[in-house]
């Protein structure tokens, strides 16, 4: 048979409450007492004696009366599962201190039910009655983490606190806490003790601590290191975690608040095939002070984004802390209310309809050579940008000579204003529009990945290194093999041997190591002090370079 426990409470209009249990049995009366104490939660470690009294409640003996407690809960284990309280005659009861021992694991998720089970056989006969515990834990996780510097950020090459506070949202305390907080990857390294104390963490507590960090000088801006932060604590509870940390700020964040996408995507695509790191996002927020650059798209005509007050306020705050900014928009120059942000781009609109269906760089500045197509559906506008000195044009309709793009060196911050979708734009010169792209980003001081660029190698001529994945050395040769005088030697034109340098760079083309006047092959070159990570080499020449190709770098 079945033993039921019904509990029921009662609370007068003073909030006072209490609480009964009653049991409806065709048998035993069966009670539990938590180590001597009445019914109650668990704690997580806890090792627990449970104490039993049964009462037979018929009116026949229960002879040679056993018990069992199981369980299938996997945070409990039971040492001591039986009991025997003998013969029960009527109406007597038998009192066993200690009749069962289990202990909750210390991984017991906080106010988790654990449910166990009695099983009393007496002869012929069987009663079950059902156990529930609820456990009570800590439940430890990292509630912040922050670098101590004035902006908050840890540039390359540079050494800074970072702060982790640790927040016990459980309903236990936690004593004899440790974290120690160990890099994954070279590009950040943990120096000075990467063990802190935290000691004992109350419930509902916070403690913070400060680690220190220091960014390698050839880690990339905007790099996302990955830190592994293992908590331990004196009963044993154990916590892995993870920290990603932005290293620099990112080069380039593309918001697009044009509600039809006409140059987001665009945008966004280029800057990947130009090996720019890059996100994409649809809300200007204050994430974006993570970011060197912004290049925000609004629309055009009835199908635009209108800049708030606020929206335009975080953009000029974003450019007075030194950032650069490109806006598109068909109406935010002149129809649209003025924010904190128009302003900031030193440009004005002067009244004047006109079409703009070829435009073209200017002369004398970056654009120079530059002629798109303008593919927009409307390629209209009611108004041309008049730079305000030392601003200046970048871009104008080809027929008329009207201003459709205006860059300015504030000296510092960097704004480029432009009237027309760069999304919406064809090439009419050759690769005119990654070009445009490569000159807005070259102005705004990011650095472009070399590969993105095309570079005039020899013809016909290609590197080949090995092995790729590289270790600590890489080996290098021209291919096919230049002309040679004696094994492996290679000679110019005039029987002379041939001077060749080796160059690695980044992805952001910043020049890593360089090898010169090589003229024996297959070269091979010692790359232990690179870090993890994807690289490119270029074969130089007396007469221009013979080729470039990508590596990997790889050590565990």
């Amino acid at each position: 048979g079945l033993i039921y426990n019904l509990s029921f409470s009662a609370k007068d209009q003073n909030g006072l409450t209490a609480h009964k249990t009653m049991q409806l049995t065709t048998g035993p009366y069966l009670y539990f007492t938590v180590n001597g104490e009445p019914f109650q939660d668990v704690e997580f470690g806890q090792t627990v004696s449970l104490d039993l009294e049964i009462m037979s409640g018929g009116t026949m003996a229960m002879p040679n009366t056993m018990m069992i407690l199981t369980t299938n809960d996997p945070y409990v284990t039971i040492t001591d599962a039986v009991c025997n309280p003998g013969t029960l005659l009527p109406g007597h009861s038998a009192i066993l201190p200690g009749a069962f021992q289990f202990t909750v694991s210390v991984d017991v998720p906080d106010q988790r039910d654990l449910m166990l089970q009695a099983i009393l056989t007496s002869e012929d006969h069987t009663w079950i009655s059902d156990l529930l515990l609820k456990a009570n834990a800590p439940v430890m996780q990292v509630r912040q983490f922050a670098v101590d510097t004035e902006d908050g950020i840890l540039y390359p090459g540079e050494t800074a606190p970072l702060l982790i506070t640790l927040h016990n949202s459980g309903s236990m305390p936690l004593d004899g806490v440790n974290a120690i907080l160990t890099a994954t990857g070279p590009e950040v390294q943990v120096i000075g003790n990467p063990v802190q104390e935290y000691g004992t963490i109350g419930k509902g507590i916070s403690v913070t601590r400060a680690y220190t960090l220091e960014a390698g000088d050839l880690t990339s801006d905007g790099f996302l290191a990955e830190l592994s932060l293992g908590i331990t604590s004196g009963p044993g509870v154990e916590i892995q975690d993870t920290i990603t940390l932005r290293i620099g700020k990112a080069p380039v964040l593309v918001i697009d608040l044009d509600p039809v996408q006409h140059s987001g995507p665009g945008i966004f695509a280029m800057l990947d095939q130009l090996g720019v790191m890059a996100d994409y996002d649809n809300t200007i927020s204050n994430a974006m002070d993570e970011y060197q650059s912004l290049f925000i798209c609004l629309g055009y005509q009835n199908f635009n984004h209108v800049l708030t007050y606020h929206e335009g306020q975080q953009i000029a705050d974003f450019l007075d802390a030194g950032g650069k900014v490109y806006i598109e928009g068909r109406k935010t120059w002149r129809d649209d209310p003025v924010t904190p942000a128009q302003p900031k781009f030193n440009l004005a609109p002067v009244v004047a309809s006109g079409i703009y269906d070829t435009i073209v760089g200017i002369d004398g500045t970056f654009t120079q050579g530059i002629s798109l197509s303008n593919e927009a559906t409307t390629p209209f506008s009611f108004y041309y940008l008049q730079p305000a000195p030392p601003a200046f044009t970048v871009l104008q309709d080809n027929n008329t000579g009207k201003s459709c793009a205006v860059a300015y060196d504030a000296g510092t911050y960097k704004t480029i204003g432009a009237l027309f979708e760069y999304g919406t734009m064809a090439d009419i010169s050759e690769n005119a529009s990654r070009k445009l792209m490569i000159k807005y980003l070259e102005f705004f001081d990011i650095p472009i990945d070399p590969v993105g660029i095309e570079e005039k190698v020899s013809e016909g001529m290609q590197v080949k290194v090995y092995p790729n994945p590289a270790g600590n050395c890489l080996f290098i040769a021209p291919s096919p093999a230049l002309p040679q005088l004696g094994e492996g030697v290679r000679v110019g034109a005039n029987g002379q041997p041939m001077a060749i340098s080796l160059e690695i760079l980044d992805l952001y083309g910043r020049k890593i190591m360089s090898y010169g006047n090589i003229s024996s092959w297959s070269y091979r070159m010692d790359i232990s002090g690179l870090t993890n990570g994807m690289y490119l080499l270029r074969m130089i020449a007396e007469n221009g370079c013979i080729g470039s190709v990508k590596f990997l770098k790889v050590v565990d």
